[in-house]
């Protein structure tokens, strides 16, 4: 902004369009930056700074517009969006918690507040201080978002992928951290190649504080899980069967074969009446239904998984609330297969030859 070059603002537009095209969490991530610089140059020196200003909004503008463009063409064309794709967009959840929070978060908060005090300590003649301010301001943004979007807004997206943008702002936060640390200690310590020493201080300091520890497997379900799903998906044939599971590890197992519904309150307790006898009703459903429920539930040793072990707990006896109702009004419901952790139920529903199309084709 300092320095605004017509090649650079070429180059930032055709870059930001660019990732409007191809990924839409970092075409997020680079107009809240936007977003963020227009704001912060339009409070702390509006009137020096307003060409620059209005020509990175019309060009966001624009950007934005380029993005739009292939959903626009593909309503044109008869298309529209992925079915799991748009409810998890607009899926709106009230149980969603404040996120765990990690010592890499704790360290990146302590350093925005650093940013931000050096920011206005240093001499509005440094023209560095809005580079400072902006990370400190982008870094306050995104966290809120990350910590407390998701139960704020209720919003399954946001709670499952602002941890996706704010872990990409959380090296530079603490990279310009550390480089002020440097530049406050070599003005009290003035001593040649000080600068030097204090970088391989850090260094060796980070390497320490996170230690690097080689690649160890462990597991995160039991084996039963895992052997029910490879015997479903060497049985049946893909895209013809869903397994209903609130463990979200069962979605990078089931991916590419079948469906995974993860969300069991909301997508299959909530959504099917099991007293519903016209079961071939039920939309969004395989020919084949294989419900696990976890008789124990379990549990690995890391902390920020406990509060989704816990919450495994308590959708026991809804889930099989569910499954006794559903014995009382049909006969299709068997045991695919039962152990002291899990059991395994098994819902054949017979589906129209249009509707298997649509299963097959409509979600690929």
């Amino acid at each position: 902004m300092r320095f605004f070059r017509k090649d650079d603002l070429i180059t930032a537009f055709a870059g930001t369009a660019t990732a409007g095209l191809v990924h839409a969490i970092a075409f997020a991530f680079i107009g809240m930056g936007m977003g963020l610089i227009c704001l912060i140059y339009s409070i702390f020196n509006l009137r020096k700074y307003w060409s620059g200003v209005w020509k990175m909004c019309v060009l966001g503008v624009f950007a934005v517009i380029i993005a739009l463009l292939p959903i626009c063409i593909g309503f044109i064309s008869g298309n529209h969006f992925h079915e799991n794709s748009a409810e998890f967009l607009t899926n709106q959840k009230p149980t969603i918690n404040l996120h765990y929070l990690y010592r890499s978060d704790y360290i990146a908060l302590i350093f925005i507040a650093i940013l931000l005090i050096y920011s206005f300590a240093v001499s509005k003649k440094d023209w560095r201080h809005q580079g400072f301010r902006f990370t400190a301001f982008m870094g306050i943004c995104l966290f809120t978002l990350y910590w407390a979007g998701g139960k704020l807004s209720g919003s399954e997206m946001i709670s499952a992928r602002s941890g996706d943008i704010w872990s990409l702002l959380i090296p530079c936060i603490i990279g310009l951290g550390v480089f002020i640390l440097i530049e406050i200690i070599q003005g009290i310590i003035r001593f040649a190649g000080i600068d030097y020493i204090l970088c391989t201080v850090f260094t060796a300091g980070i390497i320490l504080f996170f230690m690097p520890q080689p690649i160890i497997p462990y597991k995160m379900e039991s084996n039963s899980n895992v052997e029910q799903y490879l015997r479903i998906s060497s049985t049946f044939r893909p895209k013809t069967w869903n397994i209903v599971s609130a463990r979200n590890e069962d979605y990078a197992l089931v991916l590419g074969r079948g469906f995974h519904i993860e969300r069991v309150e909301d997508e299959f307790i909530a959504k099917y009446d099991p007293e519903d006898k016209n079961v071939e009703n039920w939309k969004g459903l395989g020919e084949h239904i294989f419900i696990f429920y976890e008789k124990k539930v379990f549990r690995t040793s890391f902390e920020n998984k406990q509060r989704e072990y816990n919450r495994l707990e308590n959708l026991k006896p809804l889930l099989m609330q569910w499954i006794k109702k559903y014995k009382k009004t049909h006969d299709n419901m068997s045991v695919y297969h039962e152990d002291k952790d899990l059991a395994v139920y098994y819902i054949h529903r017979h589906v129209t030859r249009e509707e298997e199309f649509s299963t097959i084709w409509g979600r690929l």
